[in-house]
């Protein structure tokens, strides 16, 4: 640190101690002389979000400490300038966020800040990692200060204590909850103003320093060593908790706050007088937390604290709350819920409820949403342009301050809103090496906001498809050339992976990024947004670009094989767009629901870049997974468009009530049979229109749709500019279209070939044009209806025979209806059929099933259906759900991995 640097931070801790001054009387007093001979480490508690500017203006201008803060109290806007000038190192929020992600992180930070000691620096660390939430200060199992030290275990440790702090409006005492610094700032500053500035009642600060005794137990275990810290903490000057203190925010009357909140060490969950966990049940839970704290089983009992009585830190819970989740599928808690043995029972037996009455939302927006009302919206338009940017210019232009895009975190952005943002953002990640950017986020305006930024930056986005784990993501890093992946910690934490391979070390926050952008940048952006396009596409050097450049990077769904990287051009996509647009009838005031995520081909394009280019609004979800949010979301936006899966339709529309689903006028889906679904509109959904289509990846992707006004026949007719042909699946030539065959396609929404190293061409030649060869068969009935039989792999030779894996599925399903096993009603996947070649003479039929079938039984039925006497289910394998891949396809990759590969 420069000497001139060192005279401006000792001027700005002079300035912020006289601006204290006006409400905080501080005194330092140092029990024991301070060695500055090693890097020192305070250890100071925390008993308000005050005390940290407290204890930095009292110890900056002598020892020049690096603290560390929580990363919500660093992002605050405003303020981050001043902590990045004193040095401050942002840390993960464990408290209530605890999770495998934030951990990896923490050890990141870990290390980083062991180097540094290494080199001198000073640091100021809370040891609790949180504010205290009584008068007693409570270090439970926290973990990063106690590793720190078994790192450097030379460090000079000093220990501080602020007592008069806990009553303060900055303290949990008033509510029970962390104050929001920014309000409660103002809030004061308001109550000088009122008092006249130096007139308001001074609150008496004092803050103890002293050298860490020889006796302080480093080796120790964490438990012991963080107990020793509380002892020190909470004596003050008799050992106990610290007394609340109040002091009067007027100069004119005794206005004191008002203490709503009853201050309690205890769980926040209410607890019931009987717990219905069975005693095995039990047992289980308590092995587990054994083995996490390293303990007897037999010491753990219902009132036990895993803090305080077992030193589990905030990792361990979030270990805990995997464990949960995985073994009894438990939901609608977070990892700070659980403080006690009987915290984890309650939520395990479905019995818990916060005590501040905090309600798990259903919808992920809140019901006063609305749509601005816009008597004079523009009609919709197909897309304008060769490229997506000249595309999204043009759109930008014809459309104004229209509302384009929504979620439930941004708010309604208005196509102006939308380009400003997406060019203030192409600027920032212009400046990111390399001409591809990996992009890992869901369905939300943030992530189209990336998208079109990337784009606008003449970059490529790379959509990761994180649900295919660690394995799918170091094969996407392998196969395509990226330095950076844009991601955001709100994703990360939702999404609790446990680990990203190869990617981790190129993850790029969105949020640093936004947290990047000054004021100016943000003026610039607004100045550039009211130029025109040609303008723009020149100063962007997209004046150039060509329609058959790469638009974007996907990868297959992987449900056979590793998923292959698919590079879809300009013309690729908006080519689609244009004739899909075609075929469907949209009008100015529609508004689709767009809940797929970005990693998906019918996602990507059609979900999410389509509205914003063709001129309706959008509202984006980012878990098509929620099946009551799904519902709740449309019931609120009232949206009229749904393009989605049938896995994730059927799933909404078995926990929806037909009048929350009324505003739907189409109902747009593909990818498997939809038989419930067309059932269940026609009984429950009268006003809407259900479309089925066919759709791939490497054809941008729409290849066939139903027409408003016609019967629906199979998955419908070839979108304008689209041609199909059939051919023989083994011999690759020319047959009939009537007769079952392989599909191929021609079109120029076909994809260029994939960027796989050493994979096969997907293409084929017939009469000087180049065919897409499909994997799907199918024919083409005399109307010109495509009818999918089943994909390529999904047949299987048996005695001669090639037998439909598909067709059997729909076979046991028919059986199982009968039995009265399922219902022929909406419901999830409860089979799936693959086949078992290694280790046989023939290949046989293994059925994963959900429900209890009878092997012998099954094959009686199938021969009396006619299947013959050589088509038998060789075992049934019976699980407790079919696995699906992100995008609500059965995962037959993942089965055989899991059940056949020996």
């Amino acid at each position: 640190m420069g000497r001139r640097f060192k005279l401006l931070m000792v001027f700005l801790f002079m300035v912020a101690r006289f601006l204290l001054r006006v409400r905080y009387n501080v005194k330092v007093k140092y029990l024991t002389p301070i060695s500055k001979d090693k890097p020192i480490l305070f250890l100071p508690n925390h008993p308000a979000e005050i005390d940290p500017i407290l204890l930095m203006v009292n110890l900056g201008p002598k020892y020049f400490p690096k603290p560390m803060v929580v990363e919500h109290f660093y992002r605050l806007k405003g303020f981050q300038w001043i902590l990045d000038i004193v040095g401050v190192i942002p840390i993960p929020t464990m408290e209530e966020k605890a999770n495998i992600w934030r951990g990896k992180e923490v050890a990141k930070i870990l290390a980083d800040v062991s180097k540094q000691v290494k080199n001198g620096e000073n640091f100021v660390i809370y040891p609790a990692g949180k504010l205290k939430s009584t008068g007693r200060e409570q270090i439970g199992g926290a973990s990063f200060v106690h590793n720190l030290l078994q790192v450097c275990p030379d460090m000079n440790v000093v220990l501080v204590r602020t007592t008069g702090l806990w009553g303060s409006s900055f303290s949990k005492a008033p509510t029970g909850r962390s104050p929001e610094f920014g309000k409660t700032l103002f809030r004061n500053i308001w109550s000088l103003i009122k008092s006249g500035i130096f007139f308001l009642p001074k609150r008496h600060v004092l803050i103890e320093i002293s050298q860490a005794p020889d006796t302080l137990p480093i080796t120790a275990p964490r438990v012991v060593f963080n107990k020793f810290l509380e002892d020190w903490y909470n004596n003050h000057p008799d050992p106990g908790p610290e007394p609340l203190n109040l002091v009067s925010y007027s100069c004119w009357k005794d206005q004191l706050l008002s203490m709503s909140h009853a201050i309690s060490s205890g769980s926040p969950i209410n607890h019931v007088t009987e717990i219905n966990v069975p005693p095995d049940v039990e047992h289980q839970i308590k092995l587990e937390i054994a083995s996490l704290a390293k303990v007897d089983a037999a010491i753990i009992h219902r009132k036990t604290h895993l803090s305080n009585d077992l030193g589990l830190d905030s990792l361990d819970i979030a270990n805990l709350h995997i464990y949960l989740d995985r073994k009894f599928d438990v939901i609608d808690y977070s990892p700070g819920d659980l403080l006690t043995v009987e915290d984890i029972l309650l939520v395990v037996s479905g019995s818990f409820q916060r005590k501040d009455q905090r309600q798990i939302k259903e919808s992920s927006i809140q019901m006063k949403f609305k749509w601005p009302k816009e008597p004079f919206r523009k009609p919709v338009k197909a897309p304008m342009g060769k490229t997506i940017p000249e595309a999204f210019f043009k759109i930008c232009e014809y459309m104004g301050n229209a509302a384009s895009i929504s979620d439930a975190n941004s708010g309604v952005l208005t196509y102006k809103k939308l380009k400003i943002a997406a060019l203030v953002l192409s600027k920032k990640i212009s400046r990111l090496e390399g001409d591809r950017i990996g992009i890992m986020t869901p369905a939300s305006v943030g992530t189209y906001v990336t998208i079109l930024a990337c784009l606008l930056a003449n970059k490529v986005p790379v959509m990761l498809n994180w649900t295919t784990g660690m394995r799918g993501l170091d094969y996407a890093s392998d196969t395509i050339k990226m330095n950076y992946v844009l991601t955001s910690r709100l994703f990360l934490d939702k999404a609790n992976l446990r680990t990203l391979g190869k990617i981790e070390s190129k993850l790029i926050y969105l949020e640093d990024i936004r947290h990047s952008i000054s004021f100016l940048d943000k003026i610039k952006g607004w100045v550039q947004s009211f130029k025109k396009t040609e303008k723009l596409l020149s100063e962007l050097d997209l004046d150039l670009k060509s329609a058959y450049d790469p638009a974007v990077i996907l990868f297959t769904s992987g449900t056979e094989s590793l998923p292959k990287a698919v590079p879809l051009s300009h013309e690729n996509i908006l080519f689609n767009q244009t004739s899909g647009l075609s075929c469907v009838k949209l009008k100015r005031s529609d508004s689709a629901y767009c809940v797929l995520p970005p990693f998906h081909s019918f996602g990507f394009s059609i979900t999410g870049l389509m509205p914003i280019l063709i001129g309706i609004r959008a509202f984006y979800a980012p878990d098509p997974n929620n099946s009551r949010g799904m519902v709740s979301d449309i019931k609120t936006t009232k949206a009229t468009i749904l393009f989605c899966a049938p896995s994730f339709i059927r799933s909404m529309f078995a926990v929806a009530e037909p009048e929350d689903l009324k505003s739907l006028r189409l109902i747009v889906s593909g990818a498997e049979k939809a038989v419930q679904i067309q059932d269940y509109i026609a009984l429950n959904l009268p006003n809407a229109t259900f479309l089925e289509g066919y759709g791939i990846t490497e054809c941008s992707p729409v290849v066939t749709i139903g027409r408003v006004g016609e019967p629906m026949f199979g998955v419908g007719k070839p979108v304008p500019g689209v041609k199909l042909t059939i051919v023989n699946p083994v011999t690759k030539q020319r047959q009939l279209d009537s007769e079952e065959g392989e599909i191929c396609i021609h079109a120029p929404s076909v994809f260029s070939g994939y960027l796989n190293p050493g994979q096969n061409s997907p293409f084929i030649e017939i009469d000087g044009l180049r065919w897409y060869l499909s994997g799907d068969m199918g024919f083409i009935d005399n109307k010109g209806n495509l009818i999918l039989t089943g994909r390529l792999k999904r047949f299987v030779k048996v005695g001669g025979e090639m037998i439909s894996l598909g067709g059997l599925e729909d076979e046991i399903i028919h059986f199982a209806s009968t039995k009265g096993l399922v219902s022929n009603a909406i419901s999830t996947k409860n089979f799936a059929l693959s086949v078992k070649e290694k280790n046989t003479d023939k290949p046989e039929l293994i059925l994963f099933s959900t429900v209890p079938l009878i092997r012998d039984e099954i094959n009686a039925y199938l021969k009396d259906a006619g299947w013959g006497r050589i088509i038998k289910i060789a075992e049934v394998k019976e699980l407790a759900e079919i696995p699906l891949t992100g995008v609500g396809k059965t995962d037959y990759r993942l089965l055989d991995e899991q059940y056949l590969s020996g």
